[in-house]
């Protein structure tokens, strides 16, 4: 008999409500014979499932998401277009339940990528179709995915394939597009695949094959993934010496430019997963310790494609961290992060990337002043004199650009919340992200400049020239200083030291 997975679906389901009509009797009476032969009598005639109409069922619902999918890009403004494809695609996502109960053939799905367009479809447009209705209903798939050790088998197959070999390698792309794509549905299992496969092990091991294919790309993609916000798995990755993977991976790209966009979406991968382990601290001594520091001296002074991430990333890695601060004084970086923050020799920068910059180059400066230690810091001093204190007017500078960038900001984001009752943290945030944390980074060093006394009368000078009245660089630290945190101290709490710090460095200004 010829399987026909609809008729099949809607017997069990007609089948399924007659029987809870059947249980439905009263007073709990045991059913009879006649009853049980009547259920019997109707019940469907159905073969098993085998691998041959699991795959016929997986390849009839990939045409059907891509047909409507095609439809709903082609008649976007005419759903009577597109909803005889939604109907068909609603049948198709049906018969998946039957695959729920069938953890056998997980590797059959698991092949053919089928886990990937089914999770896609947790994201369907119609909201309020059937469609999504069945989709939220494969989440039992998805799950039962998970129970059957479906991640555990995933990996171990991708680990046990040669992907010098084409079949295979497409094996591995579709694997890994079911990791990411389960990982974007349920964010909540990212711990749970590092904790219950190798997969940390295997990306770190990809990411390090110096030829670059689009394995290599997915690869980087999961990894950042991964470790984006989960402190955990960032532990992990440093325990694996994952930093050391990273880094070498990017050593590559020192000299040289990615060879084309793709591959700077790999650079751009594996820099985010930097800064993203940086931000738990241990992560930061690893770093040192795998000579990140020089390496991303050498990237910014060489002025390729990496000259803007390295610097990010330095500004993560100086954050907070005394040791580090004072080892990239030792390796010289004053004067790269210096001749950064002069703009000499950069070229010019797309929209936003020069702002990312100035504020990461400034970030660094501010992390500079907090954490080194004396000698160190003489260094830090010296070279705001320097050729007759030029740093301390590109300061100003900044301080003029980001003020004007910040006040025009200011005016369309009063004009947009007209109408609307102000909500004050949300207008402070979006000040924030349109300059203002910039300008308070700007005017915490020349805070630090006027503490300096080879530097306060020279700072004075240009400040009087330029026609700024001191109360301007105080009113952003005390805004600064009021956001910073809470100053009550709790029991087992200390005071918020940026605020403490803040409001000592505006003393400063005090002349």
């Amino acid at each position: 008999m010829d399987y026909n997975g609809k008729r099949r679906f809607e017997e069990e389901e007609e089948d399924d409500h007659q029987s809870k009509r059947n249980r439905t009797y009263e007073d709990d009476e045991e059913l009879d014979e006649e009853a049980i032969l009547r259920m019997v009598e109707q019940a469907p005639n159905v073969e098993a499932l085998d691998e041959a109409q699991v795959k016929k069922m997986l390849l009839s619902l990939e045409k059907k998401i891509t047909n409507n999918q095609m439809l709903r890009n082609k008649f976007a403004d005419k759903p009577e277009k597109f909803m005889d494809s939604e109907v068909e695609l609603d049948d198709e996502l049906k018969k998946m339940h039957l695959l729920a109960t069938a953890p056998e053939f997980y590797p059959t799905i698991a092949g053919l990528g089928t886990i990937t367009s089914i999770v896609s479809l947790f994201t369907h447009e119609n909201t309020d179709s059937e469609v999504l209705t069945e989709t939220k209903a494969t989440a039992k798939l998805v799950d039962s995915f998970l129970e059957n050790e479906g991640l555990e088998n995933l990996i171990g197959n991708i680990e046990r394939m040669d992907e010098d070999i084409p079949e295979e390698m497409k094996a591995v792309h579709n694997s890994l597009g079911i990791i990411e794509n389960l990982i974007e549905v349920r964010p909540d299992i990212s711990e749970l695949v590092t904790e219950k496969t190798g997969i940390m092990q295997y990306l770190l091991k990809r990411i390090s094959k110096e030829a670059f294919d689009d394995n290599k790309l997915y690869a980087s993609e999961i990894l950042a993934i991964l470790v984006q916000e989960s402190t955990e798995n960032q532990r992990k990755l440093g325990k694996l010496n994952g930093m050391d993977s990273m880094l070498v991976a990017l050593s590559q790209y020192r000299k040289d430019n990615p060879k084309d966009g793709t591959e700077e979406e790999v650079v751009e991968n594996l820099f985010d997963a930097l800064c993203s382990c940086l931000q738990e601290g241990t992560s930061r001594d690893l770093f040192m310790e795998a000579e990140g520091i020089e390496l991303m001296l050498i990237m910014v002074k060489n002025k390729k494609f990496c000259r803007r991430p390295a610097i990010k990333v330095l500004n993560y890695t100086l954050t907070d961290n005394k040791a580090n601060c004072n080892y990239f004084v030792d390796k010289l970086g004053l004067k790269t992060i210096f001749s950064a923050f002069m703009k000499k020799g950069s070229k010019k920068a797309k929209k936003g990337e020069d702002n990312a910059e100035d504020e990461h180059i400034v970030c660094c400066i501010v992390n500079l002043f907090r954490n080194l230690d004396d000698q160190s810091l003489e260094r830090l001093h010296g070279k705001f004199t320097e050729n007759n204190c030029e740093k301390v007017e590109r300061l100003l500078e900044l301080h003029e650009k980001y003020t004007e960038k910040l006040s025009k900001a200011e005016e369309e984001l009063r004009a947009e919340m007209e109408e609307e009752e102000v909500d004050e943290e949300e207008l402070y945030l979006k000040r924030l992200d349109a300059g203002l944390f910039t300008l308070q980074m700007i005017d915490t060093v020349i805070a630090y400049i006027f503490g300096i006394d080879a530097t306060r009368k020279r700072a004075k000078d240009i400040i009087d020239l330029r026609g700024y009245p001191i109360e301007t660089f105080k009113k952003v630290l005390f805004e600064y200083a009021q956001n910073a945190g809470d100053d009550s101290v709790g029991e087992d709490e200390p005071p918020n030291a940026t605020r403490k710090l803040t409001r000592s460095l505006l003393k400063n200004f005090d002349l």
